[in-house]
């Protein structure tokens, strides 16, 4: 798997594309504290993604087991002001 930096399966940081509307874009990153371990399908050759993850997540608050969250936001631009 390769994310948006050609360079593997990792997280990067936020890194808008550079004078492209939205000029200043928003990032939300949320925590959960649950009272389970999340089981997430992967292997070696095959991690779990994001994709997995929201799953997981979305079951876990089905079922009652989300017990705390908190999120925080960020701005970030490349684009410099003019």
């Amino acid at each position: 798997m390769v994310n948006d930096f050609a360079i593997g399966a990792e997280y990067d940081g936020p890194c808008p594309p550079a004078n492209v509307s939205p000029f200043v874009h928003r990032y939300v990153f949320t925590v959960y504290a649950l009272d389970i371990q999340l089981t997430l399908p992967s292997s070696a050759n095959f991690p779990a993604t994001a994709e997995t993850l929201y799953q997981a997540l979305i079951a876990a608050g089905k079922d009652g087991h989300i017990l705390e969250s908190a999120s925080i936001s960020g701005l970030y631009s490349t684009t410099p002001p003019q």
